[in-house]
């Protein structure tokens, strides 16, 4: 919705700004029924979008990256950590320009300077949504038009920001040269790419990098388990990772009546650790005990992973076999992200592989207290770590 919303807009300021979109879930998808509902309803046509995977390449040939959520922010800095001074939700972008004031004869990049000094990337790491849009996927159509509304009145504010100056040509003539507008920013899909537009001058590069996460997951045997808490979710993840081809072995609870998590959580551990399982899905209230209750399991990395920069760490540096997600902390939609990133990423091995086996010794010694004191104590005076 932001694409075709921002479009318009430069558009009818008679600003020559390009404006595309990406995501990190699937590619060729079209936008919900919803958006594009909501988007008809202003004039617009949604219809012929089709979702594309964002690339590392997109982001550093971006001139402004533009995300709905935080999280978008977070998968864009992943992506090309040196552009993270580019990249902004769209919230954030507008409430810190207007408090710094308009574009006026500076540039783009001097004015996203002035706007974002202070920025640090670890900001990203918490769970502050203040920021965000709603995510209005799966919801009614009511939620939709909220979403399109507050993104149209964002848009109009960001235009303001960036081209007060510009007056639109009656006749089209002497459009001022923009800057490419490309919303660039994960979302699950079928969600329309309301999130993330991006400026870049430059043309897209034909070739194109891996998507972030390492492509596509290939098909897995997952087994799912979760407390009454996590049972409405655990339940749409089912039919989610069954629609992607993935072999699913539901452990429990099977009912929304209330449970104690261990029993369910650790079961799902085993069945990873015996082989009946390549991964493990937990889910709870917020994730947190069934993460422990997972780990309890010899053999089990269970990581606690609410958002997707945690879910795509989780697996590349640290080999988690195990996800926990929280139901009362996620919704629907990130779940899903959070799930098809956490799949398709790859451990990347090298020095990560050290630190991994390294666990799997402490785990190994545990039994032994007087082993485990030694290894601890070897790999508290060991090389320092690189």
């Amino acid at each position: 919705m932001a694409e075709v919303l921002l479009r318009d807009r430069f558009e009818r300021l008679g600003v020559d700004a390009t404006v595309s979109s990406a995501g990190t879930v699937s590619e060729g998808r079209p936008a919900s029924g919803g958006a594009v509902e909501a988007m008809r309803e202003r004039g617009l046509d949604l219809s012929g979008h089709r979702s594309r995977l964002l690339t590392p390449e997109l982001v550093q040939s971006a001139d402004l990256v533009v995300g709905m959520a935080r999280e978008h922010v977070r998968e864009a800095t992943v992506a090309c950590p040196g552009r993270f001074g580019r990249i902004f939700t769209l919230k954030e972008l507008v409430r810190l320009g207007e408090g710094c004031g308009a574009r006026r004869s500076e540039s783009i990049e001097r004015w996203l300077d002035r706007v974002g000094m202070g920025r640090k990337p670890a900001s990203l790491l918490g769970p502050d949504s203040h920021d965000d849009v709603a995510d209005p996927i799966g919801q009614p159509l009511a939620v939709y038009q909220a979403a399109a509304a507050e993104i149209d009145d964002l848009v109009d504010r960001l235009a303001d920001l960036l081209w007060a100056h510009a007056a639109a040509p009656a006749d089209g003539a002497g459009r001022e040269p923009g800057a490419r507008v490309a919303s660039e920013l994960g979302e699950p899909e079928p969600r329309p790419s309301a999130a993330r537009p991006a400026v870049e001058p430059r043309p897209e590069p034909e070739a194109r990098a891996a998507p972030i996460g390492n492509g596509a997951a290939p098909t897995l045997r997952v087994a799912v388990g979760s407390d009454h808490a996590g049972f409405a979710l655990k339940a749409h993840l089912i039919e989610v990772l069954t629609k992607l081809g993935h072999e699913v072995l539901d452990v429990g609870t099977h009912g929304p009546e209330p449970v104690d998590y261990p029993g369910f959580c650790a079961g799902v551990g085993r069945a990873v650790t015996y082989g009946a399982a390549d991964r493990g899905i937990v889910v709870g209230g917020s994730g947190q005990g069934e993460q422990l209750a997972a780990n309890t399991v010899p053999g089990v990395r269970a990581a606690l992973c609410n958002d997707l920069f945690t879910a795509r760490f989780s697996r590349a540096h640290n080999d988690a076999n195990v996800l926990s997600m929280g139901a009362r902390v996620v919704g629907e939609g990130l779940a899903e992200e959070i799930v098809a990133t956490w799949l398709a990423t790859t451990f990347d091995g090298g020095r990560h592989q050290r630190r991994v086996d390294q666990l799997t010794a402490l785990e190994a010694a545990a039994g032994d207290r007087k082993a485990q004191d030694a290894l601890i104590e070897s790999l508290l005076h060991g090389r320092p770590a690189d």
